[in-house]
């Protein structure tokens, strides 16, 4: 029988031996999440693996951002909390880091993700919900192109034209996401999965509210989630180079809108219920067509050289009006 007695030592009870080990099991710390600065203390106190635990059933609201460390894996746990407030969430070459079961109540960035990089290790943003409280349409989450997850949540109340999840990509005019290869099913990307997504008016398609807006070479995957009444874009513009690459498959889509493809490429199917998919091209002030937001090109039509995307494939298994 094995027990961890304290950090760095484990005992083994049969023979009565003590030994060194950086093995021990991780432990949980229970905090009072009243204060961000008592949240952000206990997360730099932690040992690596461990996890800060709020007091269950508490609402808070924090006058400071908490930012988990980006030097060890730790986990913060809102033990359903609910909270109004931010947290930056790292994305580094070595590390995990994870936040769990809130419930947030703040319009514009709840969870910041930091840090850029394919090869970084996964983050993960699970078993928490979602609620803006209000019409702003800024985003709740922003990420970057470090890859993680988000599973298990319940993003609720969407009004119209909010951008519930920003995937940045590389950063603006940033040429990097073109520059390495997209490849289907990868783990380098954003998945969103087993969630759902609501609008606060459901039942009208097109209010242009989104689960997710991609930029500057993001890649981003949409899986086996309800989007009702939600899209889904791959953004770009004139100015910008657009989200590179996409996957949309096996969701279940419910109150019309489904896709908007304003540029890079990807992979849609294998989705349920009435969708639409739109390939933007917009007109100039003139009535000519462009090709403004690059539909189908690596970057948009003001650039050169160009690099071109991969097209887009849309009809595997996918009911499409």
């Amino acid at each position: 029988m094995v027990k961890c007695l304290f950090r760095g030592k484990l005992v083994i009870e049969a023979i009565g031996l003590i030994i060194n080990s950086t093995d021990c099991y991780a432990a949980t710390t229970l905090v009072d999440c009243t204060n961000s600065s008592t949240v952000q203390t206990a997360l730099k106190n932690a040992a690596h693996g461990d996890t800060v635990k709020c007091n269950p059933g508490g609402t808070y609201t924090w006058s400071t951002t908490v930012a988990i460390p980006s030097t060890k894996n730790i986990t913060l746990d809102g033990n359903g909390a609910i909270m109004t407030g931010k947290i930056t969430l790292p994305s580094t070459a070595n590390y995990y880091a994870r936040v769990t079961n809130f419930t947030f109540r703040t319009s514009d960035n709840a969870i910041v993700v930091t840090g850029t990089g394919l090869d970084n290790k996964p983050w993960r943003i699970d078993h928490s919900t979602f609620d803006p409280v209000g019409t702003y349409i800024g985003s709740m989450i922003e990420t970057w192109s470090g890859p993680g997850l988000i599973d298990n949540c319940n993003f609720i109340n969407l009004p119209n034209y909010k951008e519930t999840i920003h995937n940045m990509g590389y950063g603006w005019n940033k040429v990097d996401g073109w520059t390495n290869e997209a490849v289907p099913g990868s783990p380098k990307a954003i998945y969103i999965e087993d969630s759902t997504a609501t609008a606060m008016y459901t039942g009208k398609p097109y209010n242009g509210t989104c689960l997710s807006q991609s930029y500057y070479g993001a890649r981003t995957v949409v899986r086996n989630t309800t989007l009702n009444t939600v899209m889904v874009d791959n953004h770009g513009n004139r100015t910008s180079y657009s989200g590179r690459w996409m996957e949309l498959y096996n969701n279940t889509i419910t109150g019309g809108s489904l896709y908007c493809i304003r540029g890079g490429s990807g992979i849609v199917f294998g989705n349920r219920g009435a969708q639409s998919i739109f390939f933007v091209n917009e007109p100039t002030t003139d009535g000519r067509d462009n090709t403004e937001y690059g539909v189908g090109d690596g970057q948009n039509n003001v650039y050169t050289p160009q690099i071109h995307g991969m097209p887009i494939i849309s009809h595997m298994n996918t009911r499409i009006h």
